[in-house]
């Protein structure tokens, strides 16, 4: 084995298989390796690849053995980097907010979709439980003209919130208000409402991954046992309330209580209950009628 502060790529390449490989698959090391090579040292692929096996500077390889540590200890590799991109927007992340999931990347493409011929005609929008902003940075970036308000309960999330508006040059109204509590605006009307709140109840915590359970915050992911439906309750509730007529809502569901969570519309509302890519029942359109 080379000196401490002479491994090479391959070098580390192979000790990474090694400490990882009880961890993950090898199509999954391999993946998290470029991802944590390409970040570190500010190289893309092409670059890589042209360099060819190159020594690693002392501070690199402390680095990138310090990220491989952190991915044994099952710390997902998204708060590792510190960022993940998400609908094109580059969107830090921390244990203060969930990491953004393909499915609701896939909600806000369904929305882009379905409003892509009268994006100018939305000029209201709202998102409950906002967390790191990727929704609602999204909507700010695929409607252009629209304001865009965002709450959450946690001061953190919110922090980090304004950053990647910041970051991605784009403006959302951050609120710190509760869902459960706070009152919208009464003469304020919305065009859209969206969400992707807590609904997990402690009882599905043995079928959740274990970085999710050690390291992702609890605020945003569980609810009572004997209400896990709260979050959505309320959220139609200000529906009913603030929606303007024919404007839509969007959530984000728990596909094991699909059914219960869709039978919360009445009959205002024309619900559709849709699935995600992977054929599971995700999300939950209404459009207030």
């Amino acid at each position: 084995m080379r000196g401490f502060f002479y491994m090479k790529i391959s070098d580390f390449k192979i000790l990474a298989g090694s400490q990882l490989k009880q961890k993950y698959t090898a199509s999954e090391i391999s993946h998290l390796v470029a991802v944590l090579i390409e970040e570190r040292l500010f190289m893309s692929r092409l670059d890589l690849i042209r360099e060819g096996d190159f020594k690693l500077s002392e501070e690199a390889e402390s680095t990138l053995k310090r990220d491989v540590e952190l991915l044994r200890e099952d710390k997902p590799i998204q708060y590792i980097i510190g960022k993940v991109n998400f609908f094109g927007l580059d969107i830090m992340v921390n244990e203060q907010v969930l990491i953004p999931r393909s499915e609701t990347e896939e909600l806000v493409a369904l929305i882009a979709d379905d409003y892509e011929q009268k994006k100018d005609s939305v000029a209201r929008i709202i998102d409950f439980g906002t967390g790191s902003a990727c929704m609602a940075l999204a909507m700010a970036k695929n409607f252009s003209l629209a304001k865009v308000e965002a709450w959450d309960v946690s001061k953190g999330a919110l922090v980090l919130a304004q950053e990647n508006a910041i970051l991605n040059h784009l403006k959302v109204d951050f609120q710190l208000k509760s869902i459960l509590d706070a009152p919208l605006e009464k003469e304020l009307k919305y065009d859209l409402m969206l969400s992707n709140p807590p609904y997990i109840p402690p009882s599905q915590k043995q079928i959740m991954e274990k970085r999710v359970l050690e390291y992702e915050p609890d605020l945003a992911l569980f609810v009572e046992e004997n209400d896990p439906l709260v979050f959505y309750r309320a959220i139609i509730e200000k529906a009913e309330q603030g929606l303007k007529k024919g404007g839509r809502l969007y959530f984000e569901i728990n596909q094991y209580l699909a059914e219960e969570t869709f039978a919360l519309f009445n009959k205002g509302f024309k619900a559709e209950l849709l699935k995600d890519l992977n054929g599971n029942w995700r999300f939950i359109r209404a459009e207030k009628t």
